[in-house]
């Protein structure tokens, strides 16, 4: 089991967004601040604002680096495990075999620097649309996903040594309670009376 981490790429990309966004709150407010010091007179208790954005700003900025720092991951032929957290610590661990879809999301500006965020989905979360675990600004991300698929399908469907599948593989609703085996059925009767008709 390897430790992963962000890339630099990634903690570029982030601070370059965060600087452009303070920069044009910071900017809006001292526009504000001139057209409001224009029309009702010297207000200089309003330089606190701007001020105050900066100082934001940049504990903003060192927060973003210490992220990017305790983010890692690691994978091993069963599990991911991913760490983060700056003030409380949060560590995720997924079972391959839970592992439902991976999807790839790009903005632009993770577009020009060839990175992605893969966003990992689980049996049972499905229904709120949010991803389990997100693994951000990666570099290899091709690589990365097709070697997540590549664990999460030799769990789904393992041969036996000798090729041939087992009475489990070949029906594997053999491996279900006798309730879920009867609902199964029931679907399937259902599904051929749908046909028929």
């Amino acid at each position: 089991m390897t430790e992963q981490r962000l890339s630099e790429s990634a903690l570029k990309l982030w601070a370059a967004v965060h600087w452009i966004t303070s920069l044009g709150l910071i900017i809006l407010t001292v526009v504000i601040w001139i057209i409001v010091s224009v029309v009702e007179g010297p207000l200089s208790q309003l330089l606190i604002l701007p001020a105050s954005l900066l100082i934001i700003a940049m504990c903003t900025h060192a927060y973003i680096k210490v992220f990017w720092s305790k983010f890692k991951y690691y994978y091993d032929d069963n599990e991911l495990r991913v760490s983060s957290g700056v003030w409380w610590q949060k560590q995720v661990l997924v079972p391959f075999s839970r592992i439902t879809n991976i999807d790839l999301r790009q903005g632009p500006m993770q577009r020009s620097r060839k990175l992605a965020t893969l966003k990992i989905q689980t049996a049972g979360q499905g229904a709120t649309n949010v991803a389990e675990i997100l693994l951000f600004s990666q570099e290899n991300y091709e690589e990365l996903r097709d070697t997540l698929i590549s664990q999460v399908s030799n769990l789904q469907f393992q041969l036996p040594t000798d090729g041939t599948l087992d009475s489990t593989q070949r029906n594997p609703a053999a491996n279900l309670p006798d309730s879920i085996s009867g609902i199964l059925n029931v679907l399937d009767k259902i599904e051929k009376n749908t046909r028929k008709e």
